[in-house]
C-alpha cells in the first residue's frame, strides 16, 4: 500500500514450484486429447530423476538430522511439534509415493535410498541438530500455539507502578523448532481459583508460597541460571504429591517422572535421553537426607553439559 501511494508498483514475489518436473508430469497427465507418448515418456522419466524435489515440495517442513543418516523430524500441524521419524519410516513413506505416481515397478529399495540421499544434498538447509529443538528460551509452547514469557514495558501506570504491555502470542509454527509441548492452552484472561484455594487451604508462610510462584514460573522455561532444585518435604497427604503432579498435567511432554536411583550409574545412560526438551523432573517420595545425590543429578541442576545416548545413535 506505501508502494502504491508513492506511485510505485509493488513488488509481488513469486512462490517457486520446488518440483516443476512433477507439475509438468501432472498437468500433462490431466490433458484431454491424444497423448504424445514420447512426451510423456520423458516428462515421467524427468519426474523420476528428480522425485527428491517432489518429496521436498510435499513435506515443505520436513526435516533431516545433520549428523546422522537415520534421524528425520516431520512437522505436525495440529500439535505444533516435530515427531521423530526413523530412516525405515522414510523409505516406506517414499516407496509409498513412488506407488502412487505409477512406478510400483521402479520402487526399489536402491532408488529410495538414491532419492532420500539426493534430497539431503540438494536441500541443506534443511538439516539441523538435535539441540536445535526447545531451544526457545523466552518462549514456552502451549498447545495452542507460542507464549512470550518476558514482558516488555510500557510506561508507568496511573498509581506510578511499571505498566508492561499486553503478552506476545503466536499460533503454531514450524519455525520454532520443538518435540515438546504443554497439555494446556494459553487463555490471556484465564484465572486459577481452584489453584489459589488449594494453596491457601496449605497455610504456608507467604514467603513459601512466593517461593512456589517462583519455581512455577521457572518451570516453564529451560533457564536454570538459579541452579536450585526445590524440595518439599511433610507428612503423607499434605499436599506434596498435589503440587508436583499438577505442574506435570500442565507441563505435558515437557514433564517427566523419575526415581532418584535412575541417575546413578549406568541407569543414567539409558535414560538421558528421555530428558532432554524437559524443564520438569519429579522425584517421588525420595528420603533427601539418605539418598546419594550422584554427579548427574548436580550437572542437571547446575547446568553443566554431559553427554547422553539415543536409541541406535551415540
Amino acid at each position: 500500500k506505501a508502494l502504491q501511494k508513492n506511485g510505485k508498483e509493488p513488488v509481488v514475489k513469486k512462490e517457486v514450484d520446488l518440483a516443476p518436473e512433477a507439475t509438468a508430469y501432472h498437468e500433462y497427465r490431466k490433458g484431454s486429447g491424444d497423448r504424445d507418448q514420447k512426451k510423456y515418456e520423458r516428462l515421467r522419466n524427468a519426474h523420476l530423476r528428480n522425485f527428491y524435489k517432489y518429496i521436498a515440495k510435499t513435506y515443505p517442513h520436513l526435516l533431516f538430522e545433520a549428523d546422522t543418516e537415520k534421524v528425520f523430524f516431520l512437522y505436525n500441524e495440529e500439535t505444533g511439534v516435530y515427531d521423530d521419524w526413523s530412516n525405515i519410516r522414510i523409505y516406506e513413506m517414499v516407496t509409498r509415493m513412488l506407488i502412487k505416481e505409477g512406478y510400483k515397478h521402479e520402487a526399489k529399495m536402491s532408488l529410495v535410498r538414491q532419492t532420500i540421499v539426493d534430497l539431503r544434498s540438494m536441500f541443506p538447509e534443511r538439516a539441523v541438530h538435535f539441540d536445535d529443538f526447545d531451544n526457545q528460551q523466552d518462549w514456552f509452547h502451549c498447545s495452542n500455539g507460542w507464549v512470550r514469557l518476558t514482558l516488555d514495558r510500557d510506561g508507568k501506570a496511573e498509581d506510578g507502578k511499571v505498566a508492561f504491555k499486553p503478552r506476545e502470542f503466536v499460533e503454531h509454527t514450524p519455525h520454532k523448532l520443538s518435540r515438546r509441548v504443554s497439555a494446556v492452552a494459553y487463555d490471556a484472561k484465564a484465572e486459577c481459583p481452584n489453584y489459589d484455594k488449594m494453596m491457601n487451604d496449605f497455610r504456608l508462610k507467604e514467603d513459601q508460597i512466593r517461593v512456589i510462584d517462583q519455581f512455577s514460573g521457572l518451570l516453564l522455561t529451560g533457564d536454570i541460571k538459579h541452579q536450585k532444585m526445590l524440595a518439599f518435604i511433610g507428612k503423607p497427604g499434605c499436599g506434596k504429591s498435589t503440587i508436583a503432579e499438577t505442574w506435570g498435567k500442565i507441563l505435558g511432554d515437557m514433564a517427566d517422572r523419575k526415581d532418584l536411583s535412575d541417575l546413578a550409574g549406568d541407569r543414567f545412560r539409558f535414560i538421558g535421553e528421555s530428558l532432554v526438551g524437559r524443564t520438569y523432573i519429579h522425584f517421588d517420595e525420595v528420603d533427601i537426607k539418605r539418598s546419594e545425590m550422584g554427579s548427574n543429578l548436580g550437572n542437571l541442576i547446575t547446568g553443566d553439559t554431559f553427554t547422553v545416548e539415543r536409541k541406535g545413535e551415540n
